[in-house]
């Protein structure tokens, strides 16, 4: 609980969401994982496939509770999925 407490605080922080989240870094953590975007959208019921593709592409940018689904189905941090990461 108090990591997603602390991970809400870091994107309420950053008014430009687009700024911070990477689709490039969601796919380099969902294929590290041996993911398949179908096997990704398995874990999380309340995103599909195309909608996991059109983050990775960034054509559209995942809100906070999606962005927190993400990163528990990835086991990683919504840190993890930013650019702050790289």
């Amino acid at each position: 609980m108090l990591i997603r407490a602390v991970e809400i605080l870091i994107l309420r922080a950053v008014p430009d969401a687009k700024r911070v989240f990477s689709g490039e870094r969601l796919l380099a953590i969902r294929k590290s994982r041996g993911l398949s975007r179908m096997a990704l959208a398995r874990l999380i019921p309340t995103i599909g496939p195309l909608t996991i593709q059109r983050y990775e592409l960034e054509e559209h940018v995942p809100d906070t509770n999606r962005a927190l689904e993400l990163a528990r189905a990835l086991k990683c941090s919504v840190e993890d999925l930013s650019d702050a990461a790289r």
